[in-house]
């Protein structure tokens, strides 16, 4: 009994968490807003304990942050913290090219497909879609590498990188964005691990928020 009490708990949070993340990506909620337990309990129709739960799991990936007395809100990244983690993610995305392309795991169908999907997603101008389909793209990369730490450290950086994005609207050509993936995709139809490695590092800092190229 108390086991399917806990599994109906998590997948209660599972979907406040989930509830959260959207309002956060639609501009419902900004960054710095206060998030009420009470008033997100009584949207999900739910106790807020599951509530409490999403919100613990919220912050651990860094997207929310609790002062003392005043509860949770959505935390600002600020350029430096994300100049941060795009070095990091490019260092972890590299490795994870290397590792595709030395193993010989063809992945290339998988992403042609993603990329058209990008496209179709730029010519609607769909922010969110794209950013979607775009986390769909590397995430491809990263867990054919067969790493699961490294899968959860991309994870909880990609929800950053996606969250900021789309927050900020950021001025972008999106169709130029999907189009620059096909340097990637060729490399890895080569298996060629050291061109992979370079051309998925340089697509993440090419595309980076601060670059104005």
């Amino acid at each position: 009994m108390e086991t399917a009490v806990k599994k109906q708990r998590g997948t209660l949070s599972g979907q406040v968490r989930h509830y959260i993340l959207t309002k956060i990506l639609s501009g419902d909620f900004e960054p710095g807003e206060r998030l009420i337990e009470m008033k997100i309990a009584r949207q999900m129709q739910t106790s807020q304990a599951p509530v409490r739960e999403a919100i613990r799991e919220l912050e651990s990936t860094g997207l929310l942050e609790t002062l003392p007395n005043r509860g949770s809100r959505i935390r600002k990244i600020s350029n430096q913290e994300l100049s941060d983690i795009y070095d990091v993610r490019a260092q972890l995305e590299g490795y994870a090219a290397e590792v595709i392309c030395q193993n010989q795991v063809a992945i290339t169908d998988q992403l042609e497909d993603a990329v058209e999907r990008m496209l179709a997603a730029a010519t609607k101008e769909n922010m969110m879609l794209f950013a979607s389909i775009n986390h769909e793209f590397h995430s491809i990369i990263i867990k054919n590498a067969g790493n699961e730490i490294l899968l959860k450290t991309w994870q909880t950086l990609h929800i950053q990188i996606k969250t900021f994005l789309i927050v900020n609207r950021l001025e972008k050509n999106l169709v130029e964005m999907a189009n620059s993936h096909y340097k990637i995709i060729d490399a890895f139809r080569k298996f060629d691990a050291v061109q992979a490695r370079i051309e998925v590092i340089n697509h993440i800092y090419i595309n980076r928020p601060d670059n104005s190229g």
